[in-house]
């Protein structure tokens, strides 16, 4: 496990599934990034979907803290992750922009 105190989301474990959107015919793999055993995973809900078509990859973000069931990501507003010319690079822009979520979210809770 990632025990860095300088990183609030460590997401060193990852849990991929391929699953085919038949409608849009694009791949999509469901990212979630907490293990079982990380603290974090008992506060915030965080999946990430990387939706691929026409060679551009889209990060699609839902966080949701898990006291209230508040959805932090997306919101009204929220900016589009991507489009990007690589899966992981779509993957690592989704994960940064969940870590900020999570991050903002610890410093200053919304209700």
């Amino acid at each position: 496990m990632h025990s860095d105190r300088h990183d609030p989301l460590p997401c060193a474990t990852f849990t991929r599934e391929m699953q085919a959107d038949r409608s849009a015919n694009r791949a999509t793999r469901e990212v979630s990034c907490f293990s079982a055993s990380d603290p974090l995973a008992a506060q915030f809900r965080v999946v990430a979907t990387i939706r691929t078509g026409s060679d551009q990859h889209y990060g699609i973000l839902k966080v949701v803290r898990r006291s209230d069931k508040r959805i932090l990501f997306p919101f009204n507003g929220a900016p589009t992750i991507g489009p990007f010319p690589t899966w992981t690079e779509a993957h690592d822009a989704a994960l940064a922009t969940a870590r900020k979520i999570v991050e903002d979210d610890l410093k200053n809770p919304e209700f």
